[in-house]
């Protein structure tokens, strides 16, 4: 049985298998899990503090914590960061390093996620479009 689907929580929810198509191209097959620890970019984190003043201590414990860890949003109480695959990171590492600010920042609470398919379907896509366009100037258009 072949589904198709632009949702993606759909296909997750009902397929044990999936491919990504991008210009009629198969960019990746496998199970979903497969799919997201291959291609995923890595971890999603997301904070909810109780005091607004720790934001940007928070902010500077993170980047020492994890580096390159990206802030995507920050809005009043809550940071959401991407955290890069890097060698060695493990789950049971990243849940020990946010134990340990957690206690030191006392957080309202936070989450640790995959790269969902969601987001490793953009990345593809983007990614795709980004090689493919080229810009060229063959010959100035003359002024009017």
């Amino acid at each position: 049985l072949v589904l198709t689907s632009h949702s993606m929580d759909e296909c997750e929810a009902l397929c044990t298998e999936l491919a990504i198509m991008v210009y009629g191209r198969f960019k990746c097959y496998g199970s979903c899990q497969h799919i997201k620890s291959r291609y995923g970019a890595g971890f999603t984190l997301l904070v909810r503090l109780r005091r607004r003043e720790d934001a940007e201590r928070v902010k500077s414990a993170i980047q020492r914590s994890f580096p390159g860890a990206n802030l995507k949003e920050h809005h009043l109480l809550q940071l959401n960061y991407e955290l890069q695959k890097r060698p060695g990171m493990t789950w049971s590492l990243l849940f020990d390093k946010m134990e340990e600010l957690s206690r030191e920042f006392d957080f309202e609470d936070y989450s640790l996620s995959q790269t969902t398919l969601e987001q490793v379907c953009l990345a593809t896509n983007y990614e795709l479009l980004s090689s493919s366009i080229k810009c060229t100037v063959k010959k100035p258009v003359p002024a009017l």
